[in-house]
């Protein structure tokens, strides 16, 4: 059912997710904040998206980041391009085509 893209598309339209982040994060400390506020977002709208592999994310310069994650809905799993901007304090990130 490719309605479920169509939802989360719409759900994280003008969505970008901020949050606190210390000077020191690791890039996998990141990736887990990231993908813990997606997760969040979702059950807090009741979108039935579940995380299958883990974000993994790669820095592309001193703010910039990217990955990937693979997700599942409604019986269908996909993976899904995340990128993060990062100022030192806060992040934003956004999924890649949706």
């Amino acid at each position: 059912m490719k309605n479920w893209k169509l939802l989360l598309g719409l759900s994280m339209i003008g969505l970008l997710l901020f949050l606190s982040v210390s000077c020191g994060t690791s890039t996998e400390d990141l990736a887990k904040q990231v993908q813990a506020k997606y997760v969040s977002n979702w059950k807090e709208q009741e979108i039935p998206i579940t995380i299958t592999e883990d974000l993994v994310l790669v820095k592309k310069s001193n703010t910039e980041y990217t990955g990937f994650m693979t997700v599942s809905a409604y019986g269908e799993t996909e993976q899904v391009t995340v990128n993060v901007v990062v100022d030192g304090k806060n992040f934003v990130s956004q999924i890649g085509g949706w």
